[in-house]
């Protein structure tokens, strides 16, 4: 068994390989494509393929289906658009963005409807529901999961039909229905007219989760056997980490700690090979709970400090492993550890608490809004009351001298007792509209709260902003150094992570120049560029000189840094640096990811960067970026331009589509002529113009120089 999972792996790490390799080349066939043909449903199909390729990485893949989803919308290609709104939902959903998920889920339903697609439709719903069930919106789920059945039983339908009904299981399994549960189950495996079906392995994984919570164990034992093969023939490697973590569950139950300890060892051995971090941190905090109960103190608090290694922000898992390390701290008579344990158990504790306290907070917001939207409805209903019990009265008032003083006392009588209910309408109503105010208060005084709130918040990015920009060197100091040169620097919040670096060496006669794009933007992309900004200062000023060496020990700092070798974090930069001799009139460069674009008497030229970042995940065992050297004429002008990807990114024009590299390009053909101080209005202009009323999306860092 062991041999076959080792084999299984080896195939997923030489695929994992390859990875790069098939997205650099389906890169290069849509920049190609698009160039030759432009947006026609090749070029979709390619990106298509991209975003297979890269669905892990939610921005990248979100901006790959975004690309794709205007070029279907723009050809009338509707089934392809109603798929790219459900893959954008899909990324949504996993990032908990949930009102964009439903969004772009109601987007594909409605288009479905349009083409009378009713399978896609009903799948649609599924994943409604299911996103329904994320935000404890039980009842709506339901709904949807019922509404998918009934598409797929008149389709006839059978695997639709199994979907749907355990889509139902799961959410009675959820409500603590496990009979009901239990029966979805049976009838969904019973429906099936191929034993081959994908489905079967989950609905045996799901009804042994449900024999464990009755304490049915053999019966779970036999579905996760069962499931446990169908799963390794389909090389569904994080499913079968899954459930030898069940199977570690049936173990722990029954206090055989020796079998449920080589269960979770081997759900770990697979979530690490696979990098399922939040899987890790979970393994290795269960097997640190079987030492502990095995009276291994020491080996409980190693496993509980591999736990903290590997966690990736799991708040719950940070718990746990703070309160494994407290308790075995104190069973070896160590009290000082098992105190700091303690302190920061407790707080994570509160961490964890204040979230819910936050999440409660958002919730009866919008309960009370609700509560007063119905209150004015009641009030309107009210109102209407009284106006019909008035013109009521009126009619009989009439009928009253008709008919005369025969039905005078009767007329009295009805009289006193429409007056009576009219007054305890009217007292109802002024109840209802004291508990209105009332509640209109309360949301007042949280408005307030969140305000003040915000206004720290707000405070705080100012001062941040300050900070930053205070550590980056002036404008004005590069004009010194070379008077020839342009910085266009256009952060999307208030602190940026792009950021430009320059400095000079006179005893080597050499100016340095770097343009660089940390991970992300905001508070992340600030703390990267501050750290960069650092690393640079120290590398020159430890006597490094070549381009090439300065990124290669940049690499190698940051991932110190971070401790990447050790940790989840993958934060890094890409950047282009130059080195520049202007006696021999030479330029050195160097290029993390990104190119460096050059004019030599009106001719274009283009010097692409290596295929890797500063930082970040290192495959290769030591990573080496390449030295290109520049010689220019001695008598003719040249323009350089360094830049990070967040102008050619940006979203705009008319149909709301990227800048693109073959724009930009363009764009300083046209300007490079320029004197420097019109290219900045010129560059400032192209990039507004181009943006309109959309958001922009990444910080814009654009450095030129003219030698």
């Amino acid at each position: 068994m062991r041999f076959y999972i080792g084999y299984l792996l080896f195939l997923f790490i030489f695929s994992s390989q390859l990875y790069s390799q098939n997205v650099d080349s389906l890169q290069i066939q849509l920049e190609s494509h698009l160039e030759k043909y432009g947006e026609d449903a090749i070029a979709l199909n390619l990106l298509k393929k991209i975003f297979v390729e890269v669905k892990d990485n939610q921005q990248y893949a979100l901006e790959v289906a975004g690309q794709a989803m205007i070029i279907a919308s723009n050809n009338g290609d509707k089934q392809n658009e109603a798929l790219m709104y459900q893959w954008i939902a899909g990324i949504y959903r996993q990032q908990k963005v949930y009102y964009l998920a439903m969004d772009y889920y109601f987007k594909a339903v409605k288009l479905y409807q349009e083409l009378e697609n009713k399978e896609d439709e009903a799948n649609c719903y599924i994943k409604l529901g299911e996103t329904y069930i994320e935000q404890n919106v039980e009842e709506l789920a339901q709904q949807y999961f019922i509404n998918a059945n009934n598409i797929f039983i008149k389709l006839g339908n059978s695997e639709g039909i199994a979907l749907a009904l355990k889509s139902l299981g799961d959410l009675y399994f959820r409500q603590g229905s496990y009979d009901m549960a239990f029966k979805q189950y049976e009838d969904a495996l019973n429906g099936l007219s191929s034993d081959e079906s994908e489905i079967i392995a989950a609905l045996y994984l799901s009804m042994a989760k449900v024999n464990i919570e009755e304490e049915e164990y053999e019966s779970a034992i036999d579905f996760l056997r069962k499931a446990l093969l169908k799963y390794k023939l389909k090389k569904k490697m994080k499913q079968v980490a899954e459930i030898y973590v069940q199977y570690g569950e049936v173990y722990l139950k029954q206090k055989q700690f020796n079998k449920a300890l080589t269960n979770f060892e081997n759900a770990l051995f697979i979530s690490r090979e696979i990098q399922d971090f939040n899987r890790i941190t979970e393994n290795y905090n269960k097997i640190a709970y079987i030492y502990y109960r095995s009276k291994n103190y020491e080996e409980s608090i190693i496993q509980s400090q591999n736990s903290l290694n590997y966690n990736d922000n799991y708040l719950k898992e940070s718990e746990r492993s703070y309160l494994y390390l407290s308790r075995a701290n104190e069973k070896l008579s160590k009290s000082k550890e098992a105190h700091e344990y303690l302190k920061k158990y407790l707080r994570i504790h509160d961490r964890i608490f204040e979230d819910q306290e936050n999440k409660q907070f958002n919730e009866m917001q919008l309960s009370l809004e609700l509560q007063r939207h119905e209150k004015e409805v009641e009030l309107l209903v009210r109102d209407q009351e009284i106006q019909d019990e008035a013109l009521k009265r009126s009619k009989l008032q009439t009928y009253f001298l008709m008919f005369g003083v025969l039905f005078f006392v009767l007329f009295a009588y009805y009289y006193y007792r429409t007056n009576e209910r009219t007054k305890r309408a009217s007292r109802e109503i002024l109840r209802q509209k004291e508990e209105l105010s009332s509640a209109n208060s309360a949301i007042l005084k949280q408005q307030a709260l969140i305000e003040r709130k915000n206004k720290d918040i707000e405070a705080g990015m100012n001062y941040a902003h300050r900070i930053q920009f205070a550590l980056i060197p002036e404008v004005a100091q590069l004009h010194k150094i070379l008077p020839q040169s342009i910085v266009y620097l256009k952060p999307k919040d208030q602190i940026s992570g792009d950021f430009y670096w320059f400095t000079r060496k006179r005893h080597v006669n050499k100016i340095f120049l770097a343009a660089v794009d940390c991970t992300g933007h905001g508070v992340p992309g600030a703390f990267m560029s501050v750290l960069g900004n650092t690393l640079l200062n120290q590398i020159i000023g430890s006597g490094i000189y070549e381009a090439d060496e300065i990124l290669n020990n940049l690499h190698k700092m940051v991932r110190q840094a971070l401790h990447q070798d050790t940790t989840t974090n993958r934060d890094g930069m890409d950047m282009t640096i130059c080195v520049i001799d202007t006696e021999k009139r030479q330029v050195d460069f160097s290029g993390a990811k990104n190119q460096l674009l050059y004019f030599v008497d009106n001719e274009m030229k283009q010097i692409k960067g290596d295929m890797f970042s500063i930082g970040g995940i290192q495959r290769e065992k030591e990573r080496r970026f390449t030295k290109h050297t520049i010689d220019l004429p001695m008598h003719q002008n040249s323009v350089f331009y360094m830049f990070s990807d967040g102008f050619q990114d940006q979203f705009g024009g008319e149909y709301k589509q990227k800048f693109t590299r073959h724009r930009l390009r363009a764009m300083f053909q046209d300007i490079h002529n320029l004197e420097f101080d019109k290219q900045f209005p010129a560059i400032e202009h192209s990039f507004n113009e181009w943006k309109g009323k959309y958001e922009q999306l990444d910080d814009v860092l654009i450095l030129g120089f003219r030698i």
